[in-house]
């Protein structure tokens, strides 16, 4: 959003955005190429409605994953190997 970008930078240096992503070598991506990546992994995303004893088993070099806002209790346990 334009207008919260511009209230942020009245704030913060662009490097405390939240979500503020770079290339690797620190240059900025231009916002027109980072809606480009929004849409895609917006159109590519899989959501399910979570049960009681699910469990999501995830290879974090294969998927991007993420969560949507989620209200009331819940127990989170994670493993790395």
């Amino acid at each position: 959003n334009p207008s919260t970008r511009l209230e942020l930078a009245k704030r913060l240096p662009e490097s405390g955005f939240p979500f503020n992503v770079t290339y690797g070598d620190g240059n900025p991506i231009a916002d027109a190429d980072i809606d480009v990546i929004r849409r895609t992994i917006m159109g590519a995303r899989i959501t399910f409605p979570w049960r009681k004893g699910d469990l999501l088993v995830c290879d974090n070099f294969l998927v991007a994953h993420g969560r949507e806002p989620f209200e009331g209790e819940r127990r989170i346990l994670v493993t790395l190997a």
